[in-house]
């Protein structure tokens, strides 16, 4: 690379940094962020209880598939969608939207998959003998 191209990609660079250093605004970012771990939080919090705390993926799913959000980020290592759908072809990937319910056989199937894939080390009370945490909403 001759050095006049070189100089020209080190002055395109060092503008580049220049105008996304301007342009961040961390209050923003730290407010997104809180937000984010608020609602992460709640959805965490009602997947464990629609499940009675991963004793019952099935019933939650029946209920409202939303929750396969929570259970796929407890697999080992967690999924995407569609990584999940790879292991588990009959689950329909659209069903994660709000208000969707998963029916009988089809919530059943998908709950077998998640629980021979879940990590239990994030879940130690679904072993024998450990009690569930106790969860509470509005915490950050």
């Amino acid at each position: 690379m001759n050095d006049h191209l070189r100089e020209t990609h080190k002055a395109h660079a060092e503008k580049a940094k220049a105008i996304y250093v301007a342009s961040q605004k961390l209050d923003l970012g730290v407010q997104d962020w809180r937000l984010s771990k608020r609602i992460s939080r709640a959805e965490i919090c009602s997947a464990l209880r629609a499940s009675s705390f991963l004793l019952d993926v099935e019933a939650a799913l029946r209920v409202d598939a939303v929750h396969m959000r929570v259970f796929r980020h407890l697999t080992a290592p967690p999924i995407s969608q569609d990584q999940f759908k790879l292991v588990c072809p009959g689950w329909p990937k659209p069903s994660e939207q709000k208000g969707k319910q998963l029916a009988s056989p089809v919530s059943k199937t998908v709950a077998d998959v998640f629980y021979r894939h879940y990590d239990r080390s994030l879940c130690p009370w679904t072993l024998p003998a450990v009690p569930p945490p106790v969860v509470k909403y509005g915490t950050s």
